[in-house]
């Protein structure tokens, strides 16, 4: 990880997750690392983890809602004083079910940190990188960003935005400097699914049961995106059978993936429509 070395970095979403196992991997290689999340306690119990087993570094807490958009602003705005050269926008939020019986604020939510948030940060931060003719970007997308998913519509079409948005980004910047790399997991076992989940509908469970051959832990999807970014490839899709898979699915053509919709997708909407009328208040 040579590029990074003696780097300013910041870690959104770095309370849980693939969030702290991006602080983890950076620390021994960055001279900054700039933690950021809701949870306060979370991110000063990491801050001093990583204090302590890399005394060189400096370590900093950034407390901040990315759901709001005030807070976002301010956020960009201290950034944008400490010269940062690796942008990491890993925060994100997820819902699995119907989307009639969602709940707005969540949805609102996930549209302001899955893409507001981001979009915001890039857009403050890119600048400065590029007159120092220096930067990277990692952007958290996902493997659902190639497909829509029914009972999963809101967080796949964000997810295809962060998709989009980087690789078009990676060409507008090309030969300044800096670059923009997408990471695409598949399933990775964190605490995501138990947050995305609903309660009482059993998409939590159906969530964290995918073949265990398409996932990856924490340590392998982290490992290869920063290989990726170094490297200044515009996007990773961490684990060779998740590749394999996406590159297959990516070349079929509408009509067939709406076959299988057809087939597959009318039952498990009537039964999350059940559960979800069973679990109405």
């Amino acid at each position: 990880m040579n590029r990074f070395a003696g780097w300013t970095a910041v870690v959104t979403g770095a309370s849980a997750g693939l969030g702290v196992e991006f602080a983890r991997q950076l620390a021994p290689i960055v001279s900054r690392l700039v933690l950021v999340a809701r949870r306060r306690e979370r991110l000063e119990t990491l801050a001093s983890e990583l204090r302590a087993a890399h005394p060189a570094l400096a370590v900093e807490v950034e407390a901040a809602d990315l759901g709001q958009i005030s807070e976002v602003a301010a956020l960009a705005s201290r950034l944008q004083e400490r010269a940062i050269d690796l942008l990491v926008n890993n925060a994100g939020l997820g819902d699995m079910g119907i989307f009639e019986s969602s709940a707005w604020p969540r949805d609102e939510a996930m549209l302001r940190v899955n893409i507001d948030a981001l979009t915001h940060l890039t857009h403050t931060l890119l600048p400065g990188m590029i007159a120092r003719r220096r930067g990277a970007v990692i952007n958290v997308g996902s493997v659902a960003g190639y497909l829509p998913i029914p009972t999963f519509a809101v967080y796949a079409a964000t997810k295809a935005y962060v998709n989009s948005f980087s690789e078009a980004l990676f060409w507008e910047l090309h030969g300044t400097g800096v670059t923009i790399t997408a990471l695409c997991p598949g399933p990775v076992p964190t605490e995501f699914f138990e947050v995305a989940g609903r309660k009482g509908q059993g998409n939590q469970e159906r969530a964290m049961n995918s073949p265990g051959f398409v996932q990856i832990g924490p340590v392998q999807a982290v490992a290869e995106a920063l290989r990726a970014a170094e490297a200044g490839k515009p996007r990773i899709i961490p684990g060779g059978w998740m590749r394999f898979s996406v590159w297959w699915l990516s070349r079929l053509p509408l009509a067939v993936l709406r076959l299988g919709f057809r087939i597959g997708i009318p039952g498990k909407v009537r039964t999350q429509r059940q559960a979800a009328g069973k679990t109405a208040p």
